[in-house]
């Protein structure tokens, strides 16, 4: 008896931790893959222009 119960707690206790954390990181996964993309954009669009200005 004293198993089952514990079991039940634990299931009961990781279900919602689980899913809160899995949004935020996905939020925030999303939020930084989105900044990445854009300042590696920006450092490549102005090497390139930095480049060209130089020759």
């Amino acid at each position: 008896m004293s198993q089952s119960r514990r079991n039940r707690r634990k299931k009961k206790v990781q279900k919602p931790a689980k899913n809160k954390i899995s949004k935020k990181d996905k939020t925030k996964g999303i939020i930084a893959l989105v900044l990445l993309v854009i300042a590696a954009f920006l450092l490549y669009f102005f090497m390139l222009k930095g480049n060209i200005q130089k020759h």
